[in-house]
């Protein structure tokens, strides 16, 4: 079912293994950039200024407790018949809640809107839809999806509407720092690892969350996304700009132009 998903028509991705995932700042940096390099298929070609779009997945555990706190009458084995995404059959609530939901994505208020019609204690309705809730939410605990399914328990919409209700992962965009032409079997990544803060501590986007615990040997869904600069010809000099991660596209120029003056 996943591999439907991932091959369905709107997505078109690639499963590629991760080669290596190196951190590129001293221990105790406050910051977390890195390199990360992948296995590359013909399907994953690319050319100069490209982007690599990585398909980012929630930790399972996470999911396992949230299915555990959210409703006695299905967990992470439930298997469910769909008819969406791509996906035509069987797939159990784990897989659909890791790979395909955002479930610990931030809500919107229009996701807290549809959330309220199915809340049966006017208190709570009432809390749910005022205007400035979600923004103390987010500044106070970072509310994700997940967290306000179990906060307001009463509203427990039915399986098929809360499926429909929570959005699909997106995939995050990343610069390919590596020239395709002088690395012929590897997409190099420089990926600056970002986390945000509310009253409770730092946190992390799913995407980086993901990035900065994938090991080698394990698999990442992908696909390449055409860049929007227009990388210059060995044959032009170049004078680049760029600060962390933003140095990728440079990379993969100057990497460039290094193959081709060395013949």
């Amino acid at each position: 079912a996943l591999n439907q998903f991932y091959h369905s028509d709107s997505i078109h991705a690639v499963s590629t293994p991760i080669i290596s995932n190196k951190l590129m700042c001293r221990e105790g940096y406050n910051r977390d950039f890195r390199t990360i390099r992948l296995a590359k298929p013909s399907e994953l070609d690319y050319e100069l200024g490209d982007a690599l779009e990585i398909f980012p997945h929630n930790d399972p555990e996470r999911v396992s407790e949230f299915l555990h706190n959210y409703s006695a009458d299905f967990g992470e084995m439930t298997v469910v018949n769909l008819h969406s995404w791509g996906i035509d059959g069987e797939i159990s609530l784990g897989a659909l809640f890791t790979y395909v939901l955002d479930l610990f994505g931030k809500p919107s208020k229009h996701f807290m809107q549809q959330l309220a019609t199915f809340e049966t204690d006017e208190k709570e309705r009432q809390e749910m839809i005022q205007t400035d809730f979600l923004t103390k939410a987010a500044k106070e605990t970072g509310m994700t999806i997940a967290d306000a399914l179990v906060q307001f328990k009463h509203a427990q919409p039915p399986l098929p509407a809360l499926l429909s209700m929570i959005p699909v992962i997106k995939p995050r965009a990343y610069s390919i720092a590596s020239a395709p032409e002088a690395l012929a079997s590897q997409i190099e990544l420089l990926v600056l690892i970002e986390t945000w803060w509310c009253d409770e501590g730092m946190r992390y986007g799913m995407n980086c969350n993901m990035l900065r615990q994938a090991k080698e040997g394990e698999h990442i869904w992908c696909r390449v996304h055409a860049g929007s600069m227009e990388p210059p010809t060995p044959q032009n000099p170049v004078v680049c700009a760029g600060i962390g991660s933003g140095l990728a596209p440079h990379m993969a120029f100057l990497r460039d132009h290094v193959r081709a003056a060395e013949g």
